[in-house]
């Protein structure tokens, strides 16, 4: 039987969808009494496409809100769910199945299952924040927030990854970068003793222009960690945590300023599409494997 369950899903608003798998087996779990009560089932998809519950109980198309486990490891086939939404908060276990870790996975894109690990649209969360919480995570994953370097780290071990960056200014006008490959630290025996290390290439542009490959090779940087290359704290100059160099043509954990502001580079900044002096209203940082 494939390994499955590493993912689950508590959408609220969905009432109706349907999964499926190519894999005849699965572990699924389901929240039929909320995203704090989950109950572990075995699935079986071999008899007529749909999904069946042990006790043959269909639960292929489900009337009511509930959440399933959705990814077949080991074939690399995913289980997907035929929804008319198609964004989705999941639960990861990167560290082992007693550590959940929630994810934002955006499906509205491409056909393709993408990781949100960086999303910001309205500065109710604040970023300017030390060491521990950009490793460990912050925020709230139908919000803001930011997953954590060593959840990130640990899922990119699992494969080639590629990032995709979005953005958009207020002006409503929308750009992207994306890189071709994508890893934190990848052969680092410690990856927070190598400050989880950007690895990052391959630029396909989308408008947004460059400004994330001046930080390859670069550790992340925090204000209370200082470990980039410049005689002054970066993090601390620039407001933000990143992986900072000299300082940076990218800052997108610095301040929402809403836009123009007079301060030079410590806002939500990608300096190759609005400047050092322009703070974007929307950031979103995605990886697939591929």
């Amino acid at each position: 039987m494939d390994t499955c369950g590493r993912y689950g899903t508590y959408m609220w608003g969905c009432a109706t969808y349907v999964w499926v798998c190519v894999t005849y087996m699965c572990v699924y779990l389901v929240y039929p009494m909320g995203p704090g009560l989950p109950i572990l089932i075995y699935g079986n998809t071999i008899t007529d496409g749909h999904v069946w519950m042990v006790g043959n109980i269909r639960v292929g198309v489900w009337n009511i809100r509930v959440g399933v486990w959705d990814i077949c490891v080991g074939v690399s086939n995913i289980c997907v769910c035929v929804c008319v939404t198609y964004v989705w908060v999941y639960l990861v276990y990167p560290m082992g199945p007693g550590l959940p870790v929630p994810i934002y996975c955006d499906m509205s894109m491409d056909g393709h299952v993408w990781t949100v690990f960086q999303k910001r649209f309205n500065g109710s969360v604040s970023f300017f924040r030390g060491w521990n919480d950009y490793r460990y995570g912050f925020g709230r994953a139908d919000g803001e927030y930011w997953l954590g370097l060593q959840t990130i780290h640990v899922l990119t071990l699992q494969g080639r990854y590629e990032l995709r960056v979005e953005l958009e200014d207020f002006e409503n006008n929308t750009a992207s970068a994306t890189y071709g490959t994508f890893a934190l630290s990848p052969n680092a025996i410690s990856a927070e003793e190598d400050g989880y290390t950007l690895h990052v290439g391959h630029f396909v542009d989308g408008g947004a222009g460059d400004s994330l490959s001046y930080h390859h090779g670069q550790k992340f940087s925090t204000f209370d960690r200082d470990q980039d290359l410049y005689v002054q704290n970066c993090a601390a100059l620039s407001s933000g945590a990143w992986w900072f160099k000299s300082c940076h043509f990218s800052n997108l954990n610095g301040f929402y300023l809403g836009g123009a502001h007079l301060s030079y580079a410590n806002g939500l900044n990608w300096a190759q599409w609005k400047g050092f002096n322009y703070s974007l209203r929307r950031s979103e940082m995605k990886i697939r494997r591929l």
